[in-house]
């Protein structure tokens, strides 16, 4: 497979299993995905892509908390 098959292939499943996990996105979490795009290059976006799959797989999610942390825009 061609690394732009494997991209898809990552993008398609997490997709369909953003669809089927329970609750919503956050606003802010669509501008952390923004900023992450726009800034990161190529190698620290894949590394990224590593440690969110490792955190979904054997993590555990933390409680969203009241405090709001400022954004970079």
């Amino acid at each position: 497979m061609t690394k732009r098959e494997k991209l898809f292939l990552i993008s398609a499943i997490a997709i369909q299993s953003c669809d089927q996990a329970p609750g919503r996105c956050r606003d802010e979490i669509y501008v952390v995905g923004h900023q992450v795009n726009s800034s990161l290059p190529a190698a620290d976006r894949e590394g990224l892509i590593e440690a969110l799959i490792n955190q979904v797989r054997y993590g555990q999610s933390l409680p969203v908390v009241a405090e709001v942390l400022p954004i970079k825009k």
